[in-house]
């Protein structure tokens, strides 16, 4: 397949920024080891690897990639929470241990009842309210922790940030979707690429941010 054809059924903007962001803690790796953050490269690489092979299924194949999202949405967003679990204080850990035990539960229950090639919403809407629900936990404990490093030098801010901006958006409108479906508003999915893509875009710049500021101040 020519290249610029490839480009444009199967390399998408979203796989940039993804590649983006790969790139960038494989740039700052022996940085990133010595962190919280350490996993984040690996964790960049499932993602990548599954959003080629959902772009792959869709786009070449003309085949459903619902079943590869129902399979990696629960590995995702467990991911987030794990993350916001390691930086979080004492005060709200049992919380989002308990948080990841839920969705975990939810998720295997809908692998159970419902087929696999039947996109899970519930799931991802479920995992998308935890990982708010823990941000805000950590906005709370950064007003009230007497650290005197400034927000924009504490590289998890960026990354919870992106989190909570990405989830916030995506979840408004898989929370409208029956509507929307019901309405054919969105027929085309024009209205959900639009806004997902935009999100993720910023997300993964979100991460790339968070690296470059991890190597900059947190250096042992």
């Amino acid at each position: 397949m020519p290249i610029k054809l490839l480009f444009m059924n199967f390399i998408t903007h979203n796989h940039i920024a993804e590649f983006a962001a790969l790139l960038c803690s494989s740039i700052f790796f022996k940085s990133i080891q010595k962190t919280k953050l350490k996993t984040l490269p690996f964790f960049l690489i499932f993602i990548l690897l599954v959003e080629l092979l959902g772009s792959y299924l869709i786009r070449v194949k003309n085949l459903s990639n619902l079943w590869l999202y129902n399979m990696s949405i629960p590995v995702e967003y467990s991911y987030y929470l794990y993350l916001l679990l390691i930086h979080s204080q004492s005060q709200f850990k049992k919380f989002i241990a308990f948080f990841i035990g839920i969705f975990l539960l939810i998720a295997g229950l809908y692998f159970i009842k419902e087929p696999l090639f039947v996109f899970h919403t519930n799931v991802l809407i479920v995992g998308q309210t935890l990982v708010i629900l823990s941000v805000c936990f950590y906005i709370y404990e950064l007003f009230q922790s007497d650290a005197e490093l400034p927000l924009l030098k504490n590289y998890f801010f960026w990354i919870m940030s992106g989190l909570f901006l990405f989830n916030l958006g995506d979840i408004v409108y898989f929370i409208l979707y029956p509507t929307i479906h019901k309405y054919h508003w969105d027929q085309f999915d024009y209205l959900f690429i639009s806004i997902n893509n935009s999100l993720l875009i910023l997300l993964y710049f979100t991460y790339i941010v968070s690296i470059i500021v991890l190597n900059k101040y947190y250096r042992r």
